[in-house]
């Protein structure tokens, strides 16, 4: 989307930052991505096509990005009354598994998918990845219940 055009100029050149930065990741590196949202999607087929090793993630029904690799897809997602509770299916497993967060939203619950996919490409255990994150109750002034008005929180 249109974003930060007052230092970029234009779509083309904010677009243009990614794929630069994407070029230096290396062969050691990968591009972790969220399929959902257009521009990124664009970026990961732009990368993928150049060699680039890239991982996307992302709602279910949107994770698709041609022949670019889903490493997760997030389903079944219910807001709670102070966090969320989802079922995340990672590539190469056969079983959903359940991801709980203390912290509200879909947005946050699609950038806990990508923590989840990014420390599942570098090894780490996907069951300590999901209980941290379960533990995880956000920053300071954020999201951060301050009182409640005729039931407005």
């Amino acid at each position: 989307e249109a974003d930060h055009l007052d230092h970029f100029g234009s779509v083309e050149a904010y677009s243009a930052v990614f794929d630069e930065f994407a070029e230096t990741l290396g062969s050691e590196g990968v591009l972790v991505v969220c399929l959902d949202d257009p521009g990124a999607a664009a970026l990961a087929r732009r990368a993928h096509e150049r060699g680039i090793r890239v991982r996307g993630y992302g709602s279910a029904d949107q994770a698709e990005a041609g022949d670019v690799p889903v490493a997760g897809q997030l389903r079944d997602w219910q807001f709670k009354d102070t966090g969320a509770t989802a079922q995340i299916q990672l590539a190469g497993e056969s079983a959903p598994r359940t991801m709980r967060l203390s912290v509200p939203g879909r947005h946050m619950a699609l950038n806990a998918l990508a923590a989840v996919v990014t420390a599942a490409e570098i090894g780490a255990a996907v069951d300590d990845v999901l209980d941290g994150l379960a533990g995880f109750e956000g920053v300071r002034r954020r999201f951060e219940l301050v009182g409640s008005v005729e039931s407005v929180r």
